[in-house]
């Protein structure tokens, strides 16, 4: 949704407030990126509501690591600069996530610094412009679906081994096309 335009609007259901779920602090981080959240009763509408207000975003992902990604990515689509930390367990999931995003996100001609625990844009270059982008899942379902909301800026995005998501969201890609976000998988 942050990447969408203003007044963008999408209604999920089965989703609730008090999750015990690490994404659940989505609705606050994605409060910088414009976007605004309404929980009703067995589902929320987020809402593309504003602009983003600042170019540089930091967060400490101790409590919630494994959706780094998705903000890196959010961040990129943005063109905002960033600095992450408390992402030591990222280097041992189902690849080292802190080495795949910066060899991915290179490709959208972003600079990235990591440490055992950090990762931060280093440039932000809105003016890149690249064609058949391939982006390599390394067996890792959250490469492939925190990649896949760029296709809303870059329709010429490819996902490779795109089947991975089925580790944890088999319907992941249907789902998309089913709110008008259309991916090429590989």
């Amino acid at each position: 949704m942050a990447l969408s335009p203003l007044t963008a609007k999408l209604e999920l259901e089965g989703v609730f407030k008090n999750s015990l779920q690490a994404d659940s602090i989505c609705e606050t981080l994605y409060k910088s990126f414009g976007v605004t959240t309404e929980f009703l009763n067995n589902k929320i509408v987020i809402i593309k509501s504003n602009k983003v207000d600042t170019n540089f975003f930091e967060y400490d992902f101790i409590k919630c690591p494994d959706i780094a990604q998705t903000i890196v990515c959010t961040c990129i689509g943005l063109n905002l600069t960033f600095k992450f930390t408390g992402l030591q367990t990222l280097k041992v999931k189902e690849t080292d996530r802190l080495i795949a995003l910066k060899s991915e996100i290179k490709k959208f001609g972003f600079d990235l610094i990591i440490s055992e625990n950090s990762i931060q844009s280093v440039n932000n270059n809105s003016s890149y412009t690249s064609n058949d982008i391939l982006i390599s899942t390394y067996n890792d379902h959250r490469m492939a679906m925190s990649f896949a909301p760029l296709c809303i800026l870059h329709d010429t995005i490819s996902i490779e081994n795109a089947e991975v998501v089925s580790k944890s969201y088999p319907l992941f890609w249907e789902h998309l096309k089913q709110i008008g976000i259309k991916t090429m998988q590989l």
